[in-house]
């Protein structure tokens, strides 16, 4: 959380803001579709056995199960807010450790070297 912060002042501070602003979108937006790919790719079993999930399809999907997943998703905002988890399992691309990651190279990069 501190890393992120910084990044913030950081951002907000420097001269250049709005292009730090449009690199930044671009890089999240860029890396965020790569976790999208790794997720549907990479699922692994769920490592909490009282995780309850949504009952697996075993038949081709129809629009209307997508559909009902989204809303559901959006429901609890893509988090386990509402108890109701549609995917579930360890995924490889953690979002967590890619925006630390993101906050340290932003800090590196753009702080003043003196």
């Amino acid at each position: 959380m501190i890393a992120t912060i910084v990044a913030a002042l950081v951002v907000v501070f420097h001269k250049h803001r709005c292009i730090l602003i449009r690199r930044i979108c671009v890089i999240v937006g860029l890396l965020y579709g790569y976790r999208a790919i790794t997720m549907i790719v990479t699922v692994l079993p769920s490592a909490n056995s009282e995780y309850h999930c949504d009952v697996q399809l075993n038949h081709t999907i129809s629009t209307g199960e997508v559909v009902h997943r989204v809303l559901k998703i959006m429901s609890g905002f893509g988090l386990s807010i509402n108890g109701q988890h549609v995917y579930c399992g360890d995924f490889i691309f953690s979002g967590h450790t890619m925006i630390l990651i993101l906050c340290y190279l932003i800090i590196v990069e753009y702080t003043p070297v003196s």
